[in-house]
């Protein structure tokens, strides 16, 4: 039986989230077997630093993509969010698995708060995310921004300790790692707080010309997350979009084509706009929201 290395970042989330990649892959292709090779990424290491200090958007891949051009792994797990808008030369998407939701909550401290408007004056909300934090303060303008980073239980624990009234995570993540459940939080809409390009969404990468791989990754490629996601990478695209812009952008299939909401601030400072975009078909839509946001500018 043929062995395939799945390489991914080493915290519960992430093995949790090959796992969910590797029960898809069974399910299509019972004869291969499967053997996880994670790694603590750059981004895991550095954990008392900005993710703009240390490169931004890629320090949670980039490492592991190293394992897939020297062919220690066979192909990746990555969350969508975390992925570059440019892929390594030599490497591709090969497929997305089915999304999960692409919201936002807010995790409250306090057994009694249950809602954003609950929370006390001025009280302190930990998030990393410029995207996350400034539209929060539109939605509540007293409130107080601290960094925080870190797997999600290292969050929940400092939340749990006092240091924060409340967190700003993916709901997608404390799902998969059946959390919700013991949380009190409110989930915020897509209008409220547009996601990360690609949030919710599995990615799995591997070699370009590696067709075993390929043929195999495009039994389990969902075609409306692929979709999905490849309109909002176009927009990321546009506008050469790292972890330090502040931007979000999320596309979902309507009735009759696409809807697209999308979000950009032009720094930390502002409040940033937010557009919806209906089309009938998705060539264009991701880039046509780009240069709308940018002539708004």
């Amino acid at each position: 039986m043929k062995k395939i290395k799945i390489g991914t970042r080493k915290t519960p989330l992430a093995m949790r989230q090959t796992q969910i990649i590797i029960d898809l892959l069974r399910k299509k292709m019972g004869l291969f077997d499967y053997e996880i090779v994670s790694t603590k990424t750059l981004g895991d290491k550095l954990q008392d630093v900005s993710l703009k200090e240390i490169g931004g958007k890629g320090v949670f891949v980039k490492d592991i993509e190293a394992g897939l051009l020297t062919g220690e792994i066979d192909l990746a797990v990555h969350s969508a969010k975390d992925m570059p808008f440019k892929l390594l030369t030599g490497l591709t998407i090969g497929a997305l698995a089915p999304r999960a939701s692409a919201h936002d909550v807010v995790v409250f401290r306090e057994s009694t708060i249950h809602t954003l408007t609950g929370l006390p004056p001025n009280a302190v909300i930990g998030t990393s995310s410029s995207r996350r934090d400034l539209q929060l303060l539109t939605l509540r303008s007293d409130i107080q921004i601290k960094d925080i980073r870190g797997k999600i239980e290292t969050r929940l624990s400092k939340l749990e300790n006092g240091d924060f009234d409340a967190l700003i995570l993916a709901e997608a993540g404390l799902s998969r790692m059946n959390y919700l459940k013991d949380l009190r939080y409110q989930r915020l809409s897509i209008s409220e707080c547009v996601p990360a390009v690609g949030q919710g969404a599995l990615t799995v990468e591997c070699r370009a010309d590696d067709t075993e791989i390929l043929n195999l990754l495009g039994q389990i490629n969902d075609e409306l997350t692929s979709e999905a996601v490849k309109i909002e990478r176009e927009f990321l695209e546009v506008l050469n979009g790292n972890c330090d812009l502040p931007l979000g952008a999320y596309a979902h299939k309507i009735a009759g084509g696409w809807q697209l909401t999308a979000y950009l601030a032009e720094n930390r400072d502002v409040t940033g706009e937010k557009i919806v975009l209906l089309s009938d078909t998705s060539d264009g839509l991701g880039r046509n929201a780009a240069e709308k946001l940018l002539w708004r500018k």
